[in-house]
């Protein structure tokens, strides 16, 4: 009888291996989580100020856009500027606009800061413009100075990463303060989405 069990226990652990060997043979184990990157940079200095890496639950699309909408509420006098990403309306963006005033960025709740980011010695060349997708057209509409918001962030390890793949490099103007507000609170942000 022991014989027996010891004989079931080795079969048991033999078909294991078996299947175990067979999924990482023809089977993709890895899971890859999809990810968003925010990068801030100012509008006047185009100096970066910091990023916001978000993981999100939505599936990774294979399509070269980023699927991203807007929610605008002008202000008259509050405003808000919300970007969900799709399919599931995951908030990757939510800021205040005040007329003569200034309106806060409500997520990401915190950008880390530039201090805290790698920089590699070879910077990354300026992408064609065709590569760029403009996801929320500011009002009045400015003028998209890519080589200048590109400059400050073209060496950052992250944006190295975050660039490997097919996908349009997403990018708008957040406008806190309108009216008599002041261009100094004002900034571009770069978004990424990777699945690497």
């Amino acid at each position: 009888m022991p014989l027996f069990c010891c004989m079931k226990k080795l079969l048991l652990l033999t078909l294991l291996i078996v299947l175990h060997s067979a999924c990482t043979r023809h089977c993709d184990c890895t899971i890859k989580a999809n990810r968003i990157l925010l990068l801030k940079v100012d509008f006047l200095t185009y100096q970066f100020e910091g990023a916001f890496e978000q993981v999100l639950s939505s599936p990774f699309g294979n399509f070269d856009t980023i699927p991203i909408s807007n929610d605008f509420t002008p202000p008259g006098d509050f405003g808000n500027l919300t970007m969900y990403y799709l399919p599931d309306s995951e908030v990757v963006f939510n800021g205040d606009i005040v007329w003569n005033g200034w309106g806060p960025i409500n997520f990401p709740p915190v950008f880390e800061p530039a201090s805290n980011f790698n920089r590699a010695t070879n910077a990354l060349s300026v992408p064609d413009s065709s590569r760029f997708q403009y996801l929320f057209h500011a009002i009045p509409p400015y003028k998209s100075p890519l080589d200048s918001i590109w400059m400050d962030i073209a060496n950052l390890h992250i944006l190295k990463e975050f660039n490997d793949g097919d996908k349009k490099i997403g990018y708008f103007l957040y406008t806190p303060s309108v009216g008599a507000g002041d261009p100094a609170d004002w900034d571009w942000f770069v978004v990424l989405n990777s699945n690497h």
